[in-house]
């Protein structure tokens, strides 16, 4: 599981854009790419204010 919220444990920008890719590819309906941000948890407080939460 992953997702694009910086605020999951499952946050994994990298992936979910893959898996949106792949689905577009797919001719699926996918959610927009997310921006690329660090998974490092000491950061995680800085990523949270550049995403606006």
């Amino acid at each position: 599981m992953f997702n694009a919220n910086p605020r999951s444990a499952d946050y994994s920008p990298a992936n979910f854009n893959r898996l949106a890719r792949y689905l577009r590819q797919q001719g699926k309906p996918a959610p927009a790419e997310a921006a690329l941000h660090t998974r490092q948890l000491a950061r995680r407080d800085d990523v949270i204010r550049q995403a606006g939460g």
